[in-house]
């Protein structure tokens, strides 16, 4: 037991989700507490699996700010056991024996804690917490008013979203889904948080107000993307889309990884040179833009439908159009000489999260926005949870490893919503694909204009054919 808490006893590492740490003479307390409890826990004979959460209060003890006590309680979850929507009048520090928790957290990202692992909750916060798969043992410390009741019950206000069912008992997690509510959130966090990852209330207050402008903005604005950004109906704390490593910072890459640097991974988003189709991206290609490059936010297009079958998952996407079949039955993978653009996805479910592991990829793709940016290597593993957190909203989660291309794995975690009326529209791509001629035309032109300016004795640097990041051709002067 104690090998599972060694570790500096000034610290609780929360792996990036976007709860405020406890202050560090607190955490110390805790710590202390939590070992303790730790070893009382495990001299105490096995529980049978009872049918709901078994609550034992271990210790309660006096903290040095006057008025307030930490209450150490041993939380003994069954296979599936909740603990129901409840709030706490302090914050809560828990650390996980056993097992593997589901922690869902009113106004942020849905979160899996596993045995070793640790979580805060703030004081107030309506949360829930759901065992995956077997038995979860958890020591959890209370930092309350003296006098108070350690847990509050909070009724449901509308119905549990996560638990709904697909006729074959899957849990349902299909619909038309948009990450629209995600435009604004950065996708690394900006130095100025200092690493917080959640707003401060009134920080947020200013987002919901900016919030509320882009609607205006997007429902009055005249001209092609009108009403694009109309569909960011709900505000987020969140101040980056990278959760975990904690600084909200995607990890530095590799020096191989530095040496696969091209123009091609900007395409007609940079300056070129365009002499060939493989100079542009697979998304000015009306290929792909990737796995994780079809779900971030950007300017239009950021649509996503879900439909489920027995043994499946099917995802589509609204730009460039790709569609997923995940395959949910416990099929392997396929070999690793066959390599896919998409890769080869195969999903499990993990309570009522959905799990999907990709591999088989290759290194033609990227995971920037819309596919844009560095691309991976052929290593590259990603593993997506989806959760449906409510009627309207999936909490959706990404996880890259490619040793090849980054130093450490990284998260990246984003609300999925669903308003009223939202459908996906037909994206013709190859249709209206105009960049990559245009772009190939005017760079054959300027190469004319460069040889004609050197016959008369000028020499110049070479112009760029594209606006200033914008996809489109600049008229060669």
């Amino acid at each position: 037991m104690l090998a599972a808490l060694k570790g500096p006893p000034h610290k609780v590492r929360t792996r990036g989700d976007p709860f405020r740490v406890a202050e560090e003479q607190q955490v110390k307390q805790i710590f202390l507490a939590t070992v303790s409890a730790a070893i009382v826990v495990s001299s105490l004979a096995a529980y049978a699996q009872q049918p709901t959460i078994t609550r034992t209060t271990l210790q309660q003890v006096d903290l040095s700010i006057p008025g307030r006590e930490v209450v150490t309680v041993k939380a003994d979850f069954p296979a599936g056991g909740t603990s129901g929507r409840h709030t706490h009048p302090g914050d809560e520090v828990t650390y996980v024996i056993e097992g593997t928790l589901s922690l869902e957290v009113e106004g942020a990202p849905a979160r899996t804690v596993k045995a070793g692992e640790a979580f805060v909750v703030p004081a107030g916060r309506v949360h829930n917490a759901t065992a995956q798969g077997g038995r979860v043992v958890a020591i959890a410390n209370y930092l309350i008013e003296k006098g108070k009741p350690v847990t509050t019950p909070v009724p449901a206000t509308k119905p549990v979203a996560a638990i709904q069912k697909t006729p074959w008992g899957d849990p349902d997690i299909s619909g038309v889904w948009t990450s629209d509510a995600a435009i604004g959130i950065p996708m690394q966090r900006p130095d100025r948080f200092n690493g917080r990852a959640e707003l401060t209330d009134e920080e947020f207050k200013d987002k919901e107000q900016r919030d509320a402008q882009t609607r205006t903005r997007a429902e009055n604005a005249i001209g092609s993307f009108r009403n694009d950004n109309a569909w960011l109906a709900k505000s987020y704390r969140q101040t980056s889309l990278i959760i975990d490593p904690p600084d909200g910072k995607t990890p530095a890459v590799t020096p191989e990884a530095e040496k696969r640097r091209a123009s091609r991974d900007q395409g007609t988003f940079g300056a070129g040179p365009f002499d060939k189709p493989e100079d542009f991206t697979m998304y000015d290609r009306c290929i792909t833009r990737g796995i994780i490059g079809s779900v971030l936010p950007v300017v239009y297009g950021n649509g996503n439908r879900i439909i489920q079958a027995p043994g499946q998952v099917i995802i589509s996407y609204e730009m460039v159009h790709d569609t997923r079949v995940i395959y949910t039955d416990g099929r392997p993978h396929l070999g690793k000489g066959i390599r896919q653009i998409l890769g080869d996805s195969r999903g499990h479910w993990e309570g009522n999260t959905l799990v999907v592991e990709t591999t088989n990829l290759t290194d033609k793709t990227s995971i920037g926005l819309n596919g844009n940016g560095l691309r991976h290597s052929a290593e590259m593993v990603m593993t997506e949870r989806i959760t449906r957190v409510g009627p309207d909203e999936l909490r959706y989660e990404i996880r890259m490893n490619d040793p090849k291309t980054y130093v450490a794995p990284f998260t990246v975690s984003l609300p999925l919503v669903s308003p009223p009326g939202y459908k996906l529209l037909p994206y013709e791509c190859l249709e209206g694909d105009y960049a990559l001629p245009n772009a190939l035309s005017a760079e054959r032109a300027e190469d004319r204009a460069i040889a004609e300016d050197t016959k008369k004795g000028v020499i110049r640097p070479r112009k760029s054919i594209t606006q200033d990041n914008v996809n489109a051709p600049r008229p060669v002067e």
